[in-house]
């Protein structure tokens, strides 16, 4: 399927600018083929002042995506029609650079490739507690504020590292 992905729809500054002048809540997107845990995550994460949306694969997905914004996905791993490593992939493919938490109760059992598994700011498994999945969102929203912030930095600049710690003398 050749489905046109639209990059990440807000600027790279626009969270920050969003939530700090506005007072408006992070957009997050839950995906899971499990309509309980859609749910439940839904109203864990409004009850706490987020704004959530939920689809049911990986397709919808794509389809929610390209009609919002949003500053994170939740996904599940496996899902029918188009699994967690699979959405991540065309993501990325298309330049979308949305910070992504994936929870799977099979999480142990599946081993992801190192061009999804980079891509994850935060794995959990399921049944992932409330503390955790908060922590999760909120370690996604400060890796998309960095993230942010380094584009402001000159080419090159966010990626000097010292090779050997005698070059540092």
């Amino acid at each position: 399927m050749n489905r046109q992905i639209p990059a990440f729809r807000t600027t790279r500054s626009s969270l920050a600018a969003r939530t700090e002048s506005s007072g408006a809540s992070p957009h997050i997107l839950i995906v899971d083929d499990d309509p309980f845990i859609c749910g439940l995550y839904s109203l864990l994460l409004d009850q706490e002042g987020y704004e959530t949306v939920t689809a049911e694969n990986g397709e919808d997905a794509l389809t929610q995506l390209a009609s919002g914004e949003f500053d994170i996905l939740i996904t599940d791993c496996t899902m029918p029609v188009l699994d967690g490593p699979g959405l991540i992939l065309a993501l990325r493919a298309a330049g979308n650079r949305i910070p992504v938490v994936m929870i799977s109760g099979s999480l142990g059992d599946v081993v992801l490739s190192p061009a999804v598994a980079s891509e994850i700011c935060v794995t959990l498994t399921k049944p992932a507690h409330t503390k955790e999945i908060l922590s999760a969102v909120t370690t996604a929203l400060e890796i998309s504020r960095v993230s942010e912030r380094s584009d402001f930095l000159p080419e090159g600049l966010s990626t000097v590292v010292a090779p050997d710690s005698a070059d540092l003398r």
